[in-house]
């Protein structure tokens, strides 16, 4: 038996020996492969003594530093074949992957941009090169603006949709946010240019003035979800993220690509749910929504509704909701029952970029809000009310999908009829 087993080895070595000295000069995962197939199975010691490097001194001339190249150079060349792109022809092109970028997952992202950026043609070992300057350039780079995003080649861009960050969820606490314990903004900015968006006065105080609130991918950020332990809660805002709460992902700047990974985080993450809102829930209804989405859009004048209403008719989610605020006139919906939940505000007081304020608080009129509860809990949608719709913390209902509001009852002080006998009550 075991005479077999040295013959078999000794026919294998000669087979991958043979592949070896038959392969062309430039076909090195060939000769990577077979040395591989030598080195693992350690076939060499069939008719050699000593080292696999000794083998290799003798057999092929070239050093055990010149086998190991070639075999991880065709490591390379079978992981391409396997992600279904050209293997490079030629081990020069190589070389510089493997010396200059660290991982197998960020060699192919920079392969990908090198066959994108010469489409066709030849590749030079230049091209290479400038494609790992690309890669470096924006690899510790927090961000990505929309400008620089445009200018990339589809390869440098796949390497930054892939990046794997440390990154987690930020924790929320704010009163008038309670139906979402978590925030995730992978994608910031806007260009709707609303005069009241608080979003846009928070980001010119925390972002790089490179940033601003133009619109953005931060790349580490991407992998949050994955990386942050959800609560050991039954609470749903305990499982809720607001996601992108600093832009709208919607919005027709925001390239697909950024769209389709957000959404395909969130699908790939169920432990949480994910919160979207827009001010274009036509383009919304364009991708297809994950099943632990909650789907909204707002409405903040009449002219919104309508567009509003045709768009959600499309959207297919588990939670649909309107986000109506600020609250700036009036408002007659078609087909309420669209939507499962209502929030219903005003506005706060919100400043221009040089600081001063731009537009002042303000709270809906009684009558509006009074009209719109009535249509929303005809419709059989949840309500809740912000802190500045203008209605007291005693008398606004806060309810979201998963929680009840309970109403409030007067202090017991008040059922002053409790306590005195019935004969003496009034009336």
């Amino acid at each position: 038996m075991t005479d077999n087993i040295i013959s078999l080895q000794g026919r294998k070595l000669e087979e991958a020996e043979a592949r070896i000295e038959q392969a062309e000069r430039d076909a090195y995962y060939v000769r990577g492969i077979e040395l591989g197939e030598i080195s693992a199975f350690k076939m060499w010691l069939q008719r050699y003594n000593g080292t696999f490097g000794d083998y290799c001194s003798e057999r092929w001339e070239m050093d055990d530093s010149r086998a190991r190249q070639l075999m991880d150079a065709a490591r390379f060349a079978v992981m391409c074949d396997n992600c279904r792109i050209p293997m490079p022809s030629r081990e020069a092109h190589v070389r510089p992957l493997i010396r200059r970028i660290e991982t197998e997952q960020d060699r192919i992202a920079v392969w990908r941009d090198v066959l994108g950026t010469t489409n066709g043609s030849r590749v030079k070992t230049k091209d290479v090169e400038d494609a790992i300057s690309r890669f470096l350039a924006f690899r510790n780079k927090e961000y990505v603006t929309l400008d620089e995003w445009r200018e990339m080649p589809a390869g440098a861009r796949s390497g930054i949709m892939s990046r794997i960050g440390k990154r987690t969820l930020n924790k929320q606490d704010n009163r008038d946010i309670e139906w979402a314990n978590w925030s995730w903004n992978p994608v910031t900015g806007c260009l709707h240019g609303c005069p009241y968006c608080y979003a846009r006065d928070i980001a010119f105080d925390i972002y790089p003035a490179e940033v601003g609130f133009g619109s953005t991918i931060w790349p580490d950020r991407l992998t949050a979800p994955a990386n942050q332990k959800p609560p050991q809660s039954d609470a749903v805002a305990d499982k809720n993220i607001f996601t992108c709460s600093m832009a709208d992902l919607f919005g027709r700047w925001v390239p697909d690509e950024w769209i389709r990974k957000v959404l395909s985080v969130a699908a790939d993450n169920s432990q949480w749910n994910f919160l979207f809102l827009t001010k274009f829930p036509k383009r919304m209804a364009e991708f297809e929504i994950p099943a632990n989405a909650w789907m909204g859009t707002t409405v903040d004048v009449q002219a919104r509704v309508a567009n509003a209403e045709r768009a959600f008719e499309k959207v297919n989610a588990p939670i649909r909701w309107l986000s109506i605020e600020p609250m700036i006139e009036p408002l007659q919906f078609s087909n309420l029952g669209l939507f499962d939940w209502v929030v219903i505000g005003g506005a706060s007081t919100s400043k221009s970029i040089d600081g001063t304020p731009s537009t002042p608080a303000w709270n809906p009129p009684i009558e509006w809000l009074v009209d719109l509860h009535q249509q929303a809990r005809a419709a059989g949608c949840k309500i809740y009310y912000k802190t500045n719709s203008g209605l007291s913390d005693m008398t606004r209902i806060r309810e979201f999908p998963g929680r009840e509001s309970t109403p409030p009852l007067a202090p017991d002080v008040f059922n002053y009829l409790r306590n005195i006998p019935q004969r003496e009550q009034v009336g």
